[in-house]
């Protein structure tokens, strides 16, 4: 960092460590409503909800089978 920046390594971490808390309030305030709008755009497009989660998908899955399945002989 110093040869770049011309920062001392007290100046590098205390950069980092705003740069990491910056990014954790903004993931978790602006960063929601970003991804939200995201998302509703990608389902508007799809014309369905899309499936965006592995375990959302393998629930789908299992029902879907399930449902396809014939009865079991008695």
């Amino acid at each position: 960092m110093k040869a770049v920046l011309g920062f001392t390594i007290w100046q590098a971490f205390w950069s980092g460590a705003l740069g990491w808390a910056v990014l954790q309030a903004t993931q978790r305030t602006v960063g929601r409503s970003v991804t939200k709008f995201g998302r509703w755009l990608s389902n508007s497009v799809a014309g369905v909800n899309l499936v965006t989660d592995l375990k959302n998908l393998e629930k789908r899955m299992e029902s879907s089978i399930e449902t396809k399945l014939p009865p079991p002989d008695s």
